[in-house]
């Protein structure tokens, strides 16, 4: 028998193996496998035995790009009740804004169990790393799962991790759809706990009752806004107001450090202004939910002000010329 059809009938022979050891006979325990063959069907991963208590938490995360952006979705229990997390950032210098909202679909957690003991996910974090498509610079996506395993002899929090970055086998792709349409649907409807950035690790919350340092009022600030709504007051009279619902907007950008802010007109008939950081007061502004203020001033002689603050997640900015008030209210994207 020559050395090439030696080396076939071994590859026949090992794949006979690999495919006994994902069959529904073999000895396809969890416990027992390294890693899957590159070939491995839905069918085999079905197959692959594993016991896990309650679910405690789900997660989506997509992140890891050139920017350094983060975006992660968190579906998590606490005291008996559920909550979505969402907590993102565009790039690396800007803090991640994170969101607590208190989940009112009461069995979240157990639509997505029964997605996930239907195609077997928590199994398929042994997927081998698909190094033939590798994208540098890329971001990287994954869905996450914790169990509580203490009750089968496991552990307290059991994780298995799902990377877009593995194989992953055919149709196998509808099935992470499907449960990622799950998981939106589950999130719908819900209400808002609080709002804080994350800096350092640590949570960092604003409001009128909260003495930020002056460090911190420009971390709030910081990122990528666009305006949503402009009122304009004129000598007492009801407000003229705008929603910026399309493409037209005013958007600024601002990093901590930076000492201008560029208010830009996009599609719009108005000028780009141009404003130089002055100073923080430690004073709250109209009914905002913030301690302090930020001044922006534009040009030396009889220079045009701004004052600027965080509003919960929202950035309030005020100013006044001729007599008329202009507020407009900016969400980071």
């Amino acid at each position: 028998m020559n050395n090439n059809l030696r080396k076939l009938l071994i590859g026949i022979t090992a794949g006979g193996i690999m495919s006994t050891l994902l069959s529904c006979t073999g000895p396809n325990n969890y416990e027992e496998i390294d890693k899957y063959d590159r070939n491995i069907s839905l069918k085999q991963l079905q197959a692959v035995k594993v016991t896990h208590g309650p679910l405690t938490e789900v997660s989506l995360y997509t992140g890891g790009g050139m920017l350094g952006d983060s975006d992660s979705d968190r579906i998590v229990t606490d005291s008996g009740e559920l909550y979505y997390i969402k907590e993102s950032s565009p790039q690396h210098n800007i803090p991640l804004r994170g969101y607590q909202y208190r989940l009112k679909d009461a069995e979240a957690l157990t639509k997505l169990r029964e997605v996930i003991d239907r195609y077997n996910l928590s199994v398929w974090d042994k997927l081998p790393f698909d190094d033939e498509n590798i994208a540098l610079d890329a971001p990287s996506s994954s869905i996450s799962m914790v169990f509580d395993d203490t009750e089968t002899g496991g552990r307290g929090r059991a994780s298995s991790r799902i990377s877009y970055d593995n194989v992953i086998p055919d149709g196998g792709y509808d099935v992470l759809k499907e449960f990622k349409d799950m998981f939106s649907a589950v999130i719908r409807e819900k209400e808002l706990t609080e709002t804080y950035l994350v800096y350092d690790g640590e949570k960092l919350y604003s409001g009128r009752e909260i003495a930020n340092a002056d460090e911190e009022a420009e971390l709030f600030l910081s990122g990528y806004w666009r305006s949503v709504r402009m009122e304009v007051y004129r000598d007492g009279a009801e407000p003229e107001i705008t929603e910026y619902t399309g493409d037209s907007c005013y958007n600024f950008d601002y990093s901590p450090g930076w000492g201008e802010l560029e208010l830009r007109a996009y599609q719009l008939e108005d000028d780009n202004r141009s404003y130089t950081f002055k100073e923080i007061v430690h004073e709250p502004i109209a009914d905002c939910d913030s301690s302090w203020h930020a001044v922006f001033q534009s040009g030396e002689e009889d220079p045009e002000e701004v004052r600027v603050t965080i509003d919960k997640d929202m950035v309030y900015m005020e100013r006044t010329e001729a007599g008329t008030r202009t507020v407009l209210l900016f969400e980071r994207y």
